[in-house]
């Protein structure tokens, strides 16, 4: 039997790709480290975004584990709504809604609600592939959401 935790990342300063843990967010992590420790994590698979990644760092330490970065995790890329939530956050929220309606929605330079499960899903594919029976999986809200509504 395999066994995926998937981890959304812990609390973080910001959104973009580099916005680092919080200290409340690094606390989480170590509190991840009691959680799984004793679980037979055979394997970690992280989002290339830095919270993502150092939520899990703890963990990968002391079980003496590598992480492994599948581009296929990252955060859902929302284009132009993105620059919106410091301008017009009630206008964003709106179009934000609209992506989980309208499944294939897609606003300029970023991509579909479809498409970004699709991705996802065939991450998720590879990892149930692989002989590995726990495996952690740091990622996103968004995509987290994504992928239970698959």
């Amino acid at each position: 039997m395999k066994h995926i935790y998937w981890v959304r990342h812990c609390k973080a300063e910001g959104q973009p790709p580099e916005a680092p843990l919080t200290a409340e967010g690094k606390k989480q992590a170590e509190d991840l480290v009691d959680f799984f420790c004793d679980c037979g994590i055979e394997r970690i698979v992280s989002s290339p975004f830095v919270r993502a990644r150092d939520s899990v760092v703890p963990l990968a330490e002391r079980l003496g584990l590598e992480i492994e970065y599948d581009e296929r995790l990252a955060e859902r890329n929302l284009g132009d709504i993105g620059v919106e939530w410091d301008v017009d956050y009630g206008k964003a929220l709106a179009q934000f809604k609209r992506t989980f309606d309208e499944r294939d929605l897609c606003f300029p330079g970023g991509e579909s609600s479809c498409d970004a499960t699709n991705r996802a899903i065939a991450a998720i594919v590879d990892l149930v592939a692989k002989d590995v029976s726990r495996t952690v999986v740091a990622s996103h809200g968004n995509l987290t959401t994504l992928v239970l509504n698959y």
